[in-house]
């Protein structure tokens, strides 16, 4: 029997805001019970995702809130500055920043979803997700980890590429090295490989997640 209300439960699921967790997990379990007609609706969200978090007002966000942060927090005490209702303006985009991260929490909780259904179809969409430009870290670690528990060698290769990558912030390195040995995975890294090196990486944190990951 068709959901009546598709589109009001996966609005539930991605919106933390407006509903509670115990109605985000009601709704949660309600669309797992019809994933054949659920999957398409969430491919289409990840969709307009992908073409909502790649437009370039999007992309220069991060660097405009940084900047008028500091801006502002430069002129705190001096309100009668000249450039100071200005630079207020400018705090839209602080705004506009908050709004996209609870987005991207939406995003968070969809991808969860399209991983525990575990359709044949959810590899497909998983993998636009790995490959789209998602700028928040927990999108791509969400996905890449749905496929390595899918069985799919694509979800632990992208895992390695960024774990390897120097600009991934230690916290994520750090996580998703845990979500693969959670996983069981223990062939993906050359005993060659170089982790990029930061004080998050104790030399109890390499013995404990990644020397476990290295063939020997």
């Amino acid at each position: 029997m068709p959901i009546a209300n598709l589109d009001e439960l996966i609005n539930r699921i991605e919106d933390p805001r407006r509903f509670s967790k115990t109605e985000r997990d009601e709704a949660r379990q309600t669309l797992l019970a019809h994933p054949s007609e659920v999957l398409p609706a969430l491919h289409e969200r990840v969709r307009l995702w992908l073409h909502e978090f790649n437009t370039p007002e999007v992309r220069g966000l991060d660097a405009r809130c940084q900047a008028a942060a500091q801006e502002l927090a430069a002129m705190l005490g001096s309100p009668n500055h000249p450039g100071y209702l200005a630079l207020y303006s400018q705090m839209e985009c602080i705004k506009m920043r908050n709004a996209l991260d609870i987005r991207e929490a939406g995003a968070i909780a969809v991808i969860d979803l399209i991983c525990a259904i575990g359709h044949p179809d959810s590899v497909a969409v998983l993998k636009e997700i790995i490959h789209g430009p998602w700028r928040d870290e927990m999108t791509w670690y969400t996905a890449a980890a749905g496929l390595v528990k899918m069985g799919d060698p694509e979800g632990g290769a992208y895992m390695r590429e960024r774990i390897l990558d120097p600009a991934t912030r230690p916290g994520m390195r750090k996580a998703a090295c845990r979500k693969l040995v959670e996983l069981g995975v223990k062939d993906l890294f050359d005993p060659n490989d170089v982790i990029p090196g930061d004080p998050a990486f104790t030399a109890e944190l390499e013995q404990e997640f990644v020397s476990r990951l290295r063939r020997v």
